[in-house]
């Protein structure tokens, strides 16, 4: 049996954010898988510190960062390096954008790269998990792709900074890179016809929750778009790195006549 509750201005109003969110993945944009590779170790790591602790961690250095577009675009190097503008009003992908986006922004408040207005910032690792798939790009890949990924060079970082790295090392470690916004790149193009999550921009990111202890941020997930479309606003809690996110998705292309289920 099912509850309905009358609509409400809230429910209107997460409708119309849903309505722009459709008409907003008409447009015509270029993607771009992002992903950056960076120093860690068991004191300087993202398990124990978090997005912020680690970023401002001493021993932090985002030492290379991969990008891959569906124009043929094929890059990796440091971030200072890339020409950022070419990201300029497009759709850029990360798979774990908590991790990706909030490093960018904190980057920019830093100045260890410029700030470019990009279309959108959407997450791959959300949609897989979301479309009922693995969340990791290994676990996710495989099953969609029946293809391995080998882990073992990021095992193999731990605690190595890139001076330090032979030629030998450094090429590997650029073609891991490479690999990942490759395969991110291929996830998105393979499930985009069948899901679509639009994703807001926050001041730093889903990360900025770490600076509040118990405080419960909203995912920046606003939308879906699935065929075919029921009309359900429901809420979706995970937690990622020790934090507890809190989705609301909404589901359907018409207008919200009904919240819950």
């Amino acid at each position: 049996l099912t509850t309905r509750r009358a609509p409400t201005a809230l429910a209107a109003l997460r409708s119309y954010a849903f309505y722009l969110g459709a008409v907003g993945a008409t447009r015509s944009m270029n993607t771009y898988a992002l992903d950056y590779e960076s120093y860690y170790d068991k004191a300087c790591s993202i398990k124990t510190l978090g997005p912020l602790g680690y970023f401002s961690h001493p021993d932090f250095d985002a030492y290379l960062m991969s990008v891959v577009g569906d124009d043929g675009l094929k890059w990796v190097g440091h971030p200072k390096d890339f020409d950022w503008g070419i990201l300029k009003g497009q759709r850029v992908l990360s798979h774990n954008a908590s991790f990706d986006e909030t490093l960018y922004l904190f980057g920019v408040t830093k100045k260890w790269w410029p700030k470019v207005e990009c279309g959108e910032w959407l997450c791959t690792a959300d949609m897989a998990a979301y479309c009922g798939l693995p969340r990791s790009l290994k676990g996710a890949t495989i099953t969609l792709f029946e293809e391995e990924m080998d882990k073992s060079t990021r095992d193999n970082m731990k605690g190595k900074i890139w001076s330090d790295m032979t030629t030998e090392f450094k090429e590997e470690v650029s073609e891991y890179a490479l690999k990942d916004s490759e395969l991110c790149l291929k996830l998105w193009q393979h499930l985009k016809d069948h899901a679509y999550l639009k994703q807001k921009k926050s001041s730093l990111g889903r990360g900025s929750s770490q600076s509040y202890p118990g405080k419960r941020s909203m995912l920046n997930a606003v939308s879906w778009k699935l065929n075919p479309p029921p009309a359900w606003l429901f809420p979706v809690t995970r937690q990622t790195n020790g934090l507890t996110y809190t989705a609301r998705i909404i589901l359907g292309l018409k207008p919200l006549g009904i919240t819950g289920a």
